[in-house]
């Protein structure tokens, strides 16, 4: 007997499945920054995110998440929704790892390493080496200092890390 059921279509389930993943994809956009969400290809896509970030709750809300599904059934609309809502997690995944990075640069310089002075050297050309041996300097005397039991508040610990931070942005927006 012959297998009358078609393997290639998706069951149900799945349809179902996929345009839950599509609302739940549109619902997620009435987070994203507006100006992410110019760069959108379909005009009514944004206008129906901005009605959704006026609607707070109830009935009409679900109604405008699954219109969003609808529009994003558009399967390179939907690609590129994805590709922004990527780039915003992955952006913010890299901000936290430049912070640890710099946080980690600080306390090296702090406890004494001299070799990440020619590592922050080749990061950032623009680097002070003068100032910012005045800075680490000045932060491993607090550091001393607290270690000692001394209340001292960790002001210089700070400006190190302002210091490094303003290195990595100014060396990010020259190249």
């Amino acid at each position: 007997m012959p297998d009358d059921f078609d393997d290639d279509r998706p069951s149900k389930t799945q349809r179902k499945r996929e345009l839950d993943a599509l609302k739940d994809l549109g619902a997620r956009l009435a987070d994203v920054p507006q100006d992410q969400l110019e760069k959108l290809s379909e005009p009514r896509l944004i206008d129906a995110v901005a009605q959704l970030r006026q609607i707070h709750r109830g009935s009409a809300r679900k109604r405008q998440v699954q219109f969003i599904g609808k529009l994003l059934r558009d399967d390179a609309l939907a690609a590129e929704v994805q590709a922004i809502l990527d780039r915003l997690d992955a952006g913010s995944r890299a901000h936290a790892q430049a912070f640890h990075r710099l946080e980690q640069w600080r306390d090296r310089l702090v406890a004494g390493d001299r070799d990440v002075l020619d590592e922050i050297a080749t990061a950032c050309p623009a680097v002070d080496r003068q100032h910012l041996r005045q800075l680490t300097r000045k932060a491993a005397d607090e550091e001393k200092l607290r270690a000692s039991g001394q209340s001292v508040p960790p002001t210089n610990y700070r400006k190190l890390f302002q210091y490094l931070r303003q290195l990595v942005e100014q060396g990010s927006a020259t190249t």
